[in-house]
């Protein structure tokens, strides 16, 4: 996203103490909160890997590079958007909306990767009690950061009026929905190889 600020020509969406602050805190808790998952079904059915096989299958990067592409395109679409009406967005109203989109949308993202290719909305959904917990630390940190003037001024945001935080969680919810179409598509061309390969077509 910051690569992209600069081939557009616009104003680094966030300083470097804030890049660093949405590192830590979504590192932290969202490898948390997946530690905490429940097994898939079928995943001790699994053969093991290959000794040889790569960390990241081409699936892994097709993800990657989708999430970080949905994100950070919708980002800057935003940024784009919001400065071309100064009188309304300040520049220290726009980096505080851009750092809580990147948040936010990493807490939608939780959702998504707790199951790797099927449907968020299962009869799990609510087994991983931590995973909505470290979700809500996540959010109320969001807020104490924005509103508490000393960490306000330390991580120089804005306190936002409320109907700002639509942003962060429009494009949280877009990349959500978005992901959770294609694990969709993904199950159906999976299931379609492998009834081919097991009648022997091509």
């Amino acid at each position: 996203m910051i690569v992209s600020a600069l081939i557009v020509g616009i104003n680094m969406p966030l300083s470097p103490i804030q890049v660093l602050y949405v590192n830590m805190v979504t590192a932290v808790t969202v490898s948390f909160a997946l530690a905490f998952e429940k097994l898939e079904p079928g995943a001790m059915e699994r053969p093991p890997r290959p000794a040889n096989a790569k960390l990241l299958s081409p699936y892994y990067i097709f993800r990657i590079i989708l999430v970080s592409l949905l994100v950070g395109g919708a980002i800057m679409t935003m940024n784009v958007t919001l400065l071309g009406d100064p009188e309304h967005y300040t520049p220290e109203q726009l980096t505080t909306i851009t750092l809580h989109s990147i948040v936010i949308a990493q807490v939608f993202h939780v959702f998504n990767v707790r199951n790797e290719r099927h449907f968020a909305f299962n009869k799990d959904f609510f087994s991983n009690k931590i995973a909505f917990m470290l979700a809500g630390v996540l959010i109320l940190l969001q807020l104490t950061v924005t509103y508490i003037p000393f960490l306000r001024n330390v991580f120089d945001l804005y306190p936002i009026e409320a109907q700002y935080w639509v942003y962060p969680f429009a494009i949280g919810l877009m990349t959500f929905t978005i992901i959770e179409i294609e694990k969709y598509i993904t199950r159906k061309i999976s299931a379609a190889r492998a009834f081919n390969k097991e009648n022997g077509k091509a």
